[in-house]
């Protein structure tokens, strides 16, 4: 059958093309197959995105040994030179218009004059890009299968391949993907410097392997490279086209096109091309989905921005407060391990039970001042003098005989007016002083034997990872501790998801505070969007176990274990129900987590670059929440011990349409509401939700 008479056949997916040999099979020796886009997917778009991340890397090499600024886009303008040069030597020669990688490398290195180690930098980066490629492709969908079908019929499986790379290369490269034990043998044009699109490289195939040009098959996506030469020399081919997948690179290349110039669009690429990473179906749970799309996106960004901060710190130790830091250690720990060209593999973590509550206890061990005494009163559920006893773990029957003395008829009754003067003459009673002393002088001395047995004290610089809002745990940890002999506290920096600055603690100048993510101290407005709906964020992090509300000591007093909150308690058995919605949530995050990691790899953005996408995600979950969202967020529950055991229940912000009616009188409630946008949006009022953040902005 001559060239004009083959068929010319498009295909879908490798199902179709399974298909189709099993009808064909007879007529063909070998199967051959391009790599790229055909049996691996890559996922990203343009594909050059590898090599400026690969500038990227070099540029911090090369300004540590210099000492002076130079562009990654100088770098890469080098690197492209040299590679043009290659190719045209190679014509010259002639040769086909290909190059090696591994020349591109060393030539590029010689050039930029680093010094004496040029072999072992240009080793260096030739991993890297190469890692970088391994993380940017995907098995096709049934690509292993079907090669291993193709085995199973005795016939021999190649891969043909245009590309830079040796064969050593993608051999490493499959192996990676699962794919290598399948292939007989690899020809790429960078090995012999002639490629597909001459047909020199078929005729070379079928030359080494003693076969005819009408006994094969090639199979790939290029129109003119994997079809249509190879049909001009009498080659069976099948043009290989998935649906979408044009779209989706267009998309993709168009937000990295306006990224250049728009941070906005760096975010928006970077998800797209994580998204694209996963190839499963979605998980039926509304949680994992709810995590998975939008959760994930923001806490990923964050632990982006603790990497970043914990490089420029030189952090010695990482502390993951109990228990939103649960899942974010989850999450860094992640980013360790899959992180390219990081030096964050090193630094250890701890996840640490503290607690607002146990810390609070040992922060008055030289007395309650009056400013300790009204952080008890920030609670909104606040019930006075029982919520500042609270606070700090004093035994509230033993207060309430001297308490009635100083005018407190009904100690649980809310404090508005903060200089009350039964106040003020409790804290000024040198009888309550001596109480308060004795019991927060036995919770320091536990906290710190906690403390010591979990290495706090050994570090000269620490961070403490926290959803965080008010810095608690650190002002508490900081007030206990700085006057006791013997005991040096670490430099520490409180690098928190969001800083509200809602309580004026009086940090020592020894502790730093860091709002990653949202900052209340800076003005932008988007900064302030946490406290619209801080809960989905402690929520979707926190352990499934109960809080700590104390520490106790083992039966020789040698270690210290953590107390958890009884079982019986109203609101623990409220977080309990809402358990398994949370697990689900979080291993949606954590799937998500991978995909970004890789995404992080092969685009090299940094956590500013992808703020402001990241703002707007946050932004539409909290201030335009769908209905649904409403409906299954509001059924999740956990608790707060910040002076009380009260329930954070998220129903609480439910309203009906019937409240429409009362809009005038209850508009007071709603602005209370723990999430006022999802109230308004239970209230079918939706599509004002805009007018009402604008209101918002301009109030603020």
């Amino acid at each position: 059958m001559t060239s004009s008479h083959l068929p010319k056949i498009k295909v879908k997916n490798l199902k179709q093309i399974r298909k189709y040999l099993q009808k064909n099979l007879g007529m063909v020796d070998v199967v051959s197959f391009d790599i790229f886009d055909t049996l691996l997917i890559r996922r990203l778009d343009p594909p050059e995105i590898i090599h400026e991340s690969v500038a990227k890397q070099l540029k911090k090499y090369y300004q540590s040994l210099y000492r002076h600024n130079v562009s990654w886009e100088e770098l890469l303008n080098i690197r492209y030179s040299v590679e043009a040069e290659l190719r045209q030597q190679a014509t010259n020669q002639g040769f086909d218009h290909e190059c090696r990688f591994k020349e591109i490398i060393q030539k590029w290195v010689n050039r930029l004059a680093i010094g004496e180690n040029n072999d072992q930098i240009a080793a260096f980066l030739h991993h890297l890009e190469l890692s970088m490629e391994k993380a940017a492709l995907h098995p096709n969908l049934g690509a292993e299968d079907l090669l291993c079908w193709l085995k199973g019929k005795n016939k021999k499986v190649i891969v043909v391949s245009d590309m830079y790379l040796s064969s050593d290369d993608l051999y490493d490269i499959l192996k990676v993907k699962g794919m290598k034990q399948y292939i007989d043998k690899i020809f790429v044009s960078s090995d012999k410097l002639i490629c597909k699109y001459s047909g020199r490289l078929y005729k070379d195939v079928c030359e080494t392997l003693n076969c005819r040009l009408d006994r094969m098959i090639h199979i790939g996506d290029n129109e003119i490279s994997d079809f249509k030469i190879p049909l001009s020399m009498n080659i069976r081919s099948l043009h290989l086209k998935i649906p979408g997948e044009e779209k989706r690179k267009l998309y993709s290349k168009t937000c990295y096109e306006f990224g250049k110039t728009r941070p906005y669009w760096r975010g928006k690429h970077l998800l797209e091309v994580a998204r694209s990473f996963r190839h499963t179906d979605p998980d039926p749970s509304w949680y994992r989905r709810y995590g998975y799309a939008n959760l994930a996106p923001i806490f990923c960004a964050y632990i982006t921005g603790i990497v970043e901060r914990v490089r420029e710190l030189d952090i010695d130790h990482l502390f993951f407060l109990a228990r939103d830091g649960y899942l974010l250690q989850k999450i860094f720990i992640q980013f360790q391990k899959k992180l390219l060209n990081s030096d964050i593999s090193t630094i250890n973590s701890t996840y640490a039970y503290l607690t607002r509550k146990t810390t609070a206890a040992a922060s008055i061990a030289e007395g309650m001042s009056y400013s300790q005494a009204v952080v008890g009163l920030y609670n909104p559920k606040q019930k006075g003098l029982y919520s500042i006893l609270k606070t700090y773990s004093l035994p509230v029957n033993e207060f309430i005989g001297i308490a009635a003395k100083h005018g407190f008829k009904e100690i649980d009754a809310p404090i508005y007016d903060w200089n009350d003067e039964r106040l003020l003459s409790f804290l000024a009673d040198n009888n309550v002083q001596n109480r308060i002393i004795n019991h927060a002088t036995a919770h320091r001395n536990i906290l710190q034997q906690y403390l010591s047995q979990i290495g706090y004290f050994d570090y000269n610089k620490i961070a403490l990872i926290d959803i965080g809002w008010n810095g608690s745990i650190q002002y508490y940890i900081s007030k206990a501790f700085k006057n006791v002999p013997n005991i040096v506290l670490p430099e520490t920096w409180g690098l928190y998801f969001g800083y509200v600055n809602g309580i004026p603690y009086g940090f020592s100048n020894k502790d730093h505070i860091e709002g990653v993510m949202f900052d209340a101290r800076d003005q932008h407005a988007n900064n302030k969007l946490c406290d619209h709906f801080e809960e989905v964020f402690e929520e979707s992090t926190r352990s499934t176990d109960a809080t700590v509300t104390g520490y106790k000591y083992t039966n020789d007093h040698a270690h210290v274990l953590p107390v958890f909150k009884r079982s019986v308690k109203p609101d623990r058995k409220a977080e309990i129900n809402s358990n398994p919605s949370i697990i689900e949530m979080q291993e949606g995050i954590l799937e998500f987590t991978g995909q970004f990691i890789d995404a992080l790899n092969i685009t090299a953005y940094t956590a500013g670059d992808i703020k402001p996408f990241i703002e707007t995600i946050t932004e539409r979950i909290i201030v335009y929440p769908k209905r649904k969202e409403v409906e299954m967020l509001t059924r999740l529950s956990h608790s707060e011990d910040f002076g009380g055991d009260n329930i954070m229940n998220l129903n609480d912000i439910k309203y009906s349409r019937q409240h429409l009616l009362k809009l005038p009188f209850i508009k007071g409630d709603l602005d209370k509401s723990d999430w006022k946008y999802g109230s308004y949006v239970s209230m079918w009022m939706r599509f004002f939700l805009p007018l009402i953040r604008l209101f918002d902005l301009k109030r603020s």
